[in-house]
């Protein structure tokens, strides 16, 4: 066992050791030995990786001159950001916010998306949440801005900055929900 760890805890079932827990960062390390039952003292170990915290969604594409690629439902061919939950359990989004260079819009009041879900909001101009579609109150540039995702905290967590695009061309990560674009 380490001594002086801040961040571990230890657990034991009567005077028998049963695990070590470590915390890096956000991430929670588990490791563990117990007895084999057969009084030699012999002992099996286990290592386990657990996510303390999930990841935050990501802007995963976006199309800024929207012409002919996507209608929203009112026909209109809206600019349209997509946003990806990378977890494998559903991720509230509210309190959190979309924003380009000079205008936000908050999520509504329990949107959430689902896990591994792929969401198109529509940077419209037109500012309504209606049917389960999300408009923002503002277009997107064609010739390139700041478009950001922020959570309930205020911090930036998922940002592209100024990219200049021509009609009907998107710009996203790839593959699709990497780090990459």
């Amino acid at each position: 066992m380490r001594k002086n760890c801040a961040n571990c805890v230890y657990l034991f079932w009567g005077i028998t050791f049963l695990a070590a827990l470590l915390w890096r960062n956000t991430d929670l390390l588990a490791s563990g030995s117990y007895g084999s039952g057969s009084g030699s003292g012999e002992t099996q170990s286990t290592t386990l990786a657990l996510s303390a915290t999930p990841q935050d969604p990501s802007i995963n594409e976006f199309v800024s001159a929207n012409k002919y690629t996507l209608e929203d439902e009112d026909g209109d061919s809206s600019d349209w950001v997509e946003i990806y939950n990378p977890n494998d359990v559903a991720f509230d989004l509210t309190g959190w916010k979309i924003a380009d260079s000079e205008s936000t819009k908050n999520f509504p009041q329990g949107f959430t998306l689902q896990p591994h879900q792929y969401l198109i909001v529509f940077a419209s101009g037109k500012d309504r949440y209606q049917n389960g579609v999300l408009h923002t109150n503002f277009k997107i540039k064609a010739d390139g801005e700041r478009i950001a995702l922020i959570n309930q905290f205020g911090e930036t967590v998922s940002e592209i900055q100024g990219v200049a695009l021509i009609d009907d061309i998107s710009y996203g990560r790839y593959p699709d929900g990497s780090t990459s674009f």
